[in-house]
């Protein structure tokens, strides 16, 4: 009896204790203290004219998450204040590696934005076969972590309900977005589940939400498609496509390896097709090596500046020591690291100034450069843009990206009262902020829109090439 009582008492303490760390109130503060102290981006965008509404948004939160747990209308308030950034690069990072993770998040998410019935998908496919129709059916996502089905609500309305999922963040039954093909509005639900107004283009097989990717249609709702991997193809004797999709750090030796076992295709094709789709960033470390094919005699490549704080130092040094990072890569995290820490009264550390620089190492015999983007194309993979689309050879096609160009290089682990969450946000300022007429964390528009399927998108473009070779 005594150990039962014992135990019990642990169980309360330990809910009781749970509730405290995950209560709304101190964990906004703790997003707030994390942002005003270290994001880059902070004066850019509370001083000035946004002084006032800032301080007036922040007192106003503050007062709406007093009394309250983290559910689903704290989640609301965090992204309102999210919101006011304009900034995708600031997210809150869930925690659910665990049971007690997996739990918590049920209980905030799993009920939010559900059909008051679930879905009958046999009855749903049967109707399909006898009446088909361009938009229901079954779709995913880019991920391939959302499996949905369109279905249709009236003349010109359908919702995309979620049929299977990771049942941590979506769960069966839920709304993932709304939309309306006369007007071509639509309500899209973030991961957080925030309703956010967006417009979508329909094209074949393909749904694109503008910033929030893509939808394609699929034969059945367990379809399921192969991530794509880092490749350098040729297509035909005169041009070749290589596949980046993504310029983390740790890839930095997959891609110089890849563009060294291809030097004599690369040193000799007249075409190539720079595919970026879905790429979302990591370090400009990491494409250096293509830089002498697609880069001009002359270009300016913008400097950048880093916040230092404590956080942001102990990021760095940490990231010093991935072993699965380049040595070099390890040199620049640790340095930046110790600069911070020398620098904590400073409100940025110039890492370096705008600069025009001479390609002397150019490489190769282009003569056009296609680069694949699309709304997920994002961060180090728009600035690889910056600096390609400065050659006249460089033409830019598929969809805008997605606009976090300006704040970068992300510390996703600054640590909150409750430990189920992270806040992440970026530690870098690019000098393209100060770009006259620079439109703030605007996407990149190309120069040519396509809008065929996406496994055709190589075909679109090899044939601009042959129409470009009939002039």
């Amino acid at each position: 009896m005594k150990f039962l009582f014992y135990f019990l008492f642990l169980v309360v303490c330990s809910s009781e204790a749970r509730s405290q760390a995950c209560d709304c109130e101190n964990n906004l503060k703790g997003i707030i203290k994390g942002i005003e102290e270290n994001y880059a981006g902070i004066f850019d965008k509370t001083g000035g004219p946004n002084t006032k509404k800032y301080l007036k948004l922040k007192t106003h939160l503050l007062k709406m998450s007093q009394k309250s747990t983290i559910d689903y209308k704290c989640i609301q308030l965090i992204s309102d204040y999210f919101t006011f950034f304009n900034d995708s690069h600031i997210s809150l990072r869930r925690i659910t590696d665990t049971p007690e993770a997996r739990l918590f998040w049920n209980q905030v998410f799993s009920n939010i934005n559900k059909r008051p019935l679930p879905l009958d998908t046999s009855a749903f496919k049967e109707r399909l076969s006898k009446y088909p129709d361009q938009i229901e059916g079954f779709w995913n996502n880019d991920q391939n972590n959302l499996s949905i089905a369109i279905v249709k609500k009236g003349k010109h309305t359908y919702e995309g309900i979620v049929i299977k999922a990771d049942s941590v963040i979506w769960y069966p039954n839920q709304i993932k977005f709304k939309i309306n093909t006369v007007t071509s509005k639509a309500t899209f639900y973030s991961n957080l589940h925030i309703p956010k107004q967006t417009t979508f283009l329909i094209n074949n097989e393909n749904i694109f939400f503008e910033r929030y990717g893509r939808f394609t249609k699929r034969i059945s709702e367990n379809y399921r498609e192969k991530l794509p991997k880092f490749t350098l193809s040729s297509i035909n004797d005169s041009v070749a496509c290589i596949t980046l999709p993504s310029f983390d750090p740790r890839n930095t030796e997959i891609v110089d390896s890849l563009i060294e076992s291809n030097k004599n295709r690369l040193d000799t094709v007249k075409y190539l097709i720079v595919d970026l789709r879905d790429n979302p960033g990591g370090s400009n470390q990491v494409f250096r090596k293509l830089l002498p094919y697609v880069l001009p005699t002359s270009y300016t490549m913008y400097g950048f500046k880093l916040r230092p704080s404590i956080d942001n130092a102990m990021y760095y040094e940490s990231a010093s020591t991935d072993s699965l990072m380049s040595k070099s890569n390890r040199e620049w995290f640790l340095n930046i690291s110790l600069k911070m820490r020398d620098s904590l009264s400073s409100k940025f550390i110039n890492n370096s100034d705008n600069i025009v620089v001479k390609n002397e190492n150019k490489k190769g015999l282009l003569k056009k450069i296609y680069i694949l983007v699309n709304s997920r194309t994002a961060s180090a993979a728009e600035q690889f843009l910056v600096w390609a689309t400065q050659n006249p050879i460089c033409i830019v096609a598929g969809q805008p990206t997605s606009g976090v160009i300006d704040y970068s290089n992300v510390n996703p682990t600054y640590d909150l009262p409750c430990k189920f969450i992270q806040l992440a946000y970026p530690t870098i300022r690019s000098n393209i902020v100060d770009k006259p007429g620079r439109i703030p964390n605007a996407g990149l528009k190309p120069g040519i829109l396509v809008n065929v399927a996406n496994e055709k998108w190589i075909d679109f473009v090899v044939g601009k090439i042959a129409c470009y070779n009939c002039k």
